[in-house]
């Protein structure tokens, strides 16, 4: 597997609402940037440097870059602001319920 690791800085606050989050006045965001939404941002890049109006699903590069699952597209967690090492969140069985 090849990976491209990424460093982003965000100009910006950034909120990605939780769909249970209840209430759209009391959104919560999620703690990590969703891959979708990384995946929807290269897509909107990738157009624009293309001059392209949308993605051609018969196009097999298109296919291959962001339709048919080939290419993962990764949660954006924070990473250190020292040691530029990115964060991963604690596994379930470091967890626990709240009392």
């Amino acid at each position: 597997m090849k990976a491209l690791v990424l460093t982003m800085r965000a100009r910006e606050a950034l909120l990605f609402s939780r769909s249970d989050s209840g209430e759209e006045n009391s959104a919560q965001s999620y703690p990590y940037i969703p891959g979708a939404a990384i995946r929807g941002a290269l897509i909107r890049a990738y157009l624009r440097k293309n001059n392209l109006p949308e993605l051609d699903a018969r196009d097999d590069r298109h296919r291959r870059l962001f339709l048919d699952g080939t290419s993962a597209y990764l949660n954006g967690y924070m990473a250190h602001p020292e040691t530029n090492q990115r964060g991963l969140p604690l596994p379930l069985c470091w967890q626990s319920a709240k009392d």
